[in-house]
């Protein structure tokens, strides 16, 4: 079933924090309904309370249509996603800080529309979330993976290792990819999810303070601490940085983003979303699946004579 998406003129609301907060008001209705008698009668009215924290806004340093603009593409990708999984509510409230989201703006507000009068059809089909969740193999492999990873990690660290700032990333898992649009989107998410690792913690193993190393080379000098490196079990990870750098957040002509096609296995111009998403959730579920047997055998070293 397709339903149609059509957005109001958002306002602004508080201050109540510090930070600047938006309502950003929507209808819901069958996109058969559009144009009939029954639209209005049939419509659901819904609000996003979409936050963004001042230091983030700071860091964008957009004016502030732009940053309308920039809002709403957050706010109506959110929504998107959540009628999508059938866990859209009337009431929802979208938060962006420096902790869970990128400190350059990955959209250019030139390329988004206003948001009074926006409107989107979402083919929201004839399975739920559950049935998807049920028949994704590859999906449930990574959580069990992840959860797989936290476990080993606390036993020895008393700490987790992989962070969950946005729990709706997970949902990405689940969902199949059927544009660009959506494309990019799994991709940041995935991003978001894969890499948000505890790099205090790691630090601590390492005892590298270097600011400049992040997620991906702390990971690197820890898994060379603890099993002499398996290179592939990060290659993935940065090769997701590379796509991550494609288009919206900077253009095709990123280096290195067309041997990241390749390494995925993944033609360019895409073809196919669904199956280059695939691909994709496929190469990280392999990581994940390394990764935990090499933390495994760090926890739980294999004794001599054993």
């Amino acid at each position: 079933m397709k339903q149609t998406i059509r957005f109001e003129k958002p306002y602004r609301i508080g201050p109540y924090r510090d930070a600047i907060d938006m309502i950003f008001p929507y209808t819901i209705v069958r996109s058969d309904f559009v144009g009939a008698p029954e639209e209005k009668s049939s419509s659901l009215r819904y609000n996003l309370k979409l936050g963004i924290s001042r230091t983030l806004a700071s860091c964008w340093d957009l004016q502030p249509d732009d940053l309308i603009k920039v809002l709403f593409e957050y706010g109506k990708r959110y929504i998107v996603e959540l009628l999508k999984g059938n866990a859209l509510s009337p009431d929802q409230e979208l938060w962006l800080t420096t902790e869970n989201y990128p400190s350059e703006c990955p959209f250019d507000p030139v390329r988004i529309s206003a948001p009074s009068g926006a409107a989107v059809e979402v083919d929201t089909g004839d399975k739920s979330l559950a049935i998807r969740v049920a028949s994704s193999i590859t999906a449930v492999a990574i959580i069990e993976s992840r959860d797989n990873i936290n476990a080993l990690f606390h036993q020895k660290y008393r700490e987790k290792w992989i962070i969950l700032r946005e729990e709706r990333d997970l949902l990405q898992f689940f969902q199949d990819c059927e544009s660009a649009e959506e494309f990019s989107y799994r991709i940041g998410s995935l991003r978001n999810s894969a890499v948000n690792l505890n790099i205090q913690c790691l630090r601590k193993i390492t005892c590298i303070t270097d600011t400049k190393v992040q997620s991906i080379g702390l990971l690197k000098a820890y898994l060379n601490k603890i099993s002499g490196f398996d290179f592939q079990a990060i290659m993935p990870l940065k090769q997701l940085n590379k796509l991550r750098q494609g288009y919206p957040t900077h253009g095709d002509r990123s280096d290195g983003l067309l041997d990241a096609f390749a390494y995925f296995g993944i033609s360019y111009p895409i073809a196919d979303h669904s199956s280059a998403w695939q691909l994709i959730l496929e190469k990280y579920a392999e990581t994940l699946r390394r990764i935990v047997l090499l933390i495994r055998e760090d926890v739980f070293p294999v004794q001599n004579g054993a």
